[in-house]
């Protein structure tokens, strides 16, 4: 979706968690403000209280296609696209 507002304008997000992060980036591409709030202390607040479970699907399926191109338009180093965070070895579907 290619769609512009033309003022600027600004979004409320609620939550900084893999959904509202992707949302966000989102809103920058069709040019709003986002404001993103989150009620834990730090971003993904939610998602790192689980940071015990082990990630096992590759970046492929955890990336959102708008916050995978604000990304590499900041030359960020994303992991291997097959493989999980962290893992080297390629994903297969069982």
């Amino acid at each position: 979706m290619s769609e512009t507002f033309p003022m600027s304008k600004t979004i409320a997000i609620i939550g900084a968690g893999p959904v509202g992060l992707a949302a966000a980036a989102h809103a920058i591409e069709r040019g709003l403000t986002p404001l993103v709030l989150e009620r834990g202390p730090s971003v993904g607040h939610a998602v790192r209280r689980w940071a015990h479970v082990p990630m096992f699907s590759p970046w492929a399926f955890n990336i959102d296609a708008a916050a995978g191109r604000l990304l590499a338009d900041r030359r960020w180093p994303s992991p291997r696209w097959h493989c999980a965070p962290g893992s080297h070895v390629p994903w297969r579907a069982r």
